[in-house]
Order: structure tokens, then sequence, then C-alpha cells
């Protein structure tokens, strides 16, 4: 993904950090950021978010809008999932499943990108963090 508008190479806005952590399946940070659990599940994350160079904070930039939009067409595809056919439109009963899988795709792509492992929201249940 290369970005063609001008995005901004600072570092990012609490804004953008709550989607980076929701997107790479990590917990809210609430106020309790101090707390030992916080950093030991949360930290690498948190250090690359704000230590990112200016053209690494503009690729993720990009990518995190292309992750807004995914979602909101996800969202949006419950709008029509009540409608078997209509005319000569009939629904693509799988649309709600691709674009989970498309979303859950380009989740995993931020995080490969920040060189995160994915979040206990996002990551291989199986597995445990200690």
């Amino acid at each position: 993904m290369s970005s063609t508008t001008s995005v901004s190479d600072g570092v990012f806005s609490e804004a953008e950090k709550v989607n980076i952590r929701r997107f790479c399946g990590y917990s809210v940070a609430g106020s309790a950021s101090s707390s030992v659990y916080f950093f030991s599940v949360n930290g690498d994350l948190e250090w690359k978010m704000n230590n990112l160079s200016s053209d690494e904070y503009i690729q993720a930039r990009d990518i995190l809008t292309q992750l807004l939009s995914l979602e909101t067409s996800f969202w949006g595809a419950a709008s029509t999932m009540d409608t078997a056919s209509a005319a000569a439109w009939v629904r693509n009963p799988s649309e709600l499943e691709n674009r989970r899988d498309m979303l859950v795709m380009a989740r995993r792509y931020l995080c490969d990108f920040l060189g995160v492992v994915p979040g206990p929201a996002l990551g291989d249940h199986a597995a445990v963090v200690i």
C-alpha cells in the first residue's frame, strides 16, 4: 500500500493508537497502563507505536485508513442481509464472511508491518500469553 495523499509523518494521536490496538487484537490501555499485565501483553506494540520512523508512520496510517474502510464495509453489509433477491439482484450469501475474512487478513497485515504478534483478540487462541 502506498499513500498518494499527504499523510502525517508525526507520532500517532491517542485515537489512532486506540484503533491500532483494536485492529491488532489488543485490549484497551485504559488508565491502568502502568500495570505489569499491560506491559507484558501490550508493551511491544506500545513501544512500536511510539518509535516508528517518519516513513513508517505514513505507511501505518495508510494501512489504518484501509482498515477503517474495510471495517465500515463489513458492518455496512448487514444492511442487505435480509434480502435474498431483489429484481435481478441476488445477494451474495457469503458476503459477510468474505468481508470478515478480508478484514482479519488486513488486521494481520498491520501486525506484520508493525512487527508485533497479533493480540489475544486476533491471535491464535491456542496460544497462551504468560
